[in-house]
């Protein structure tokens, strides 16, 4: 099982790749109060909605479908493992204090529960516990922390997308029982002008790169 949170995407998405191998459920649970001080606004939820949609018509069309649950991310990730069968949990690693101390948690339980659990790094060039001075400490002056971080730019190529997965499937609550989209219709601007989505983010890395 791969668990996705702010990952929604199939290129460079470690935690996908090292599961593809094998059977997949990929799921997505819906736990605002976990994110502490980080619970997202409506333009957030907006956000997650349209990529919601669109991370799921993708993973269908390489043949498994994205299942969404709602609340206690333990119970649900519990519940889903029993249902498909699933051995392993794999996420990408978020950094959050509120998250970090969920998902030290969650790998914990999972753990004691006879599942194998993997972490990986999916955004940062370098995580904050392999960045330090010769002390030992956090940096505190960008430009000896940019010549320790430098070498690692391109350093790891981006993996490409998954061309087929295949999985055992799972109940899931449709998207529209989240809740996300505004009950008043106050983005229909967002909709011009934002594209949410891989494909989006994809085209607009391809703007930057070009005009950067």
């Amino acid at each position: 099982m791969v668990w996705f949170r702010r990952d929604l995407r199939l290129h460079d998405n470690p935690a996908l790749r090292a599961a593809a191998s094998g059977r997949v459920v990929p799921l997505f649970v819906w736990s605002p109060d976990e994110d502490g001080a980080w619970t997202p606004g409506a333009a957030s939820r907006w956000w997650l909605h349209r990529s919601l949609a669109a991370f799921g018509e993708s993973l269908a069309r390489l043949g498994v479908p994205l299942v969404i649950r709602r609340g206690d991310s333990l119970a649900a990730l519990r519940a889903v493992v029993r249902e498909s069968g699933a051995t392993a949990v794999h996420w990408n690693r978020l950094y959050e204090p509120a998250a970090r101390a969920r998902d030290a948690a969650v790998e914990q339980a999972l753990r004691a529960d006879g599942v194998a659990v993997e972490t990986f790094n999916a955004a940062l060039l370098a995580e904050p516990h392999e960045v330090a001075t010769q002390a030992g400490d956090p940096y505190r002056v960008f430009t000896p922390f940019w010549r320790t971080v430098a070498p690692r730019v391109g350093a790891q190529p981006p993996s490409p997308a998954p061309r087929r997965l295949a999985g055992p499937g799972a109940p899931g609550e449709p998207l529209e029982a989240l809740g996300l989209r505004p009950r008043i219709a106050w983005d229909a601007g967002l909709a011009d002008a934002w594209r949410p989505g891989e494909g989006g983010a994809l085209t607009a890395l391809d703007d930057f790169c070009e005009s950067a």
